[in-house]
């Protein structure tokens, strides 16, 4: 799936949004964040190369507000929407959570 394609499914509008969209939307942000942020632990190690590949979020994150980073970054960065999803979905959540090793997160 494109960006361009889970934008369209996050951001159904109108006086009856599709529920059915929404929940795709939901699982699919919370699923693509799920698989990348395993490698938290690793990217804290000190013997590990390199951070840049791990997400720190902070606990309790609600798909909702997980939601809403993607959905804002690809709509505000639209030459890259036709890139695929699960990547944009890594890179909007990372430059919102990165992981540092001098400063974890709680």
């Amino acid at each position: 799936m494109t960006g361009e394609r889970l934008l369209k499914l996050c951001t159904t509008t109108g006086p009856r949004p599709d529920a059915a969209n929404e929940a795709y939307c939901l699982g699919y942000v919370s699923g693509a964040a799920d698989g990348h942020s395993f490698h938290k632990e690793d990217a804290l190690e000190p013997g590990w190369k390199s951070d840049e590949w791990a997400l720190c979020m902070p606990e309790g994150l609600s798909p909702s507000s997980m939601k809403g980073i993607v959905v804002d970054y690809i709509a505000n960065h639209v030459e890259i929407a036709h890139m695929r999803a699960d990547d944009l979905v890594f890179v909007a959540l990372r430059r919102s959570f990165p992981c540092s090793r001098s400063s974890p997160p709680p």
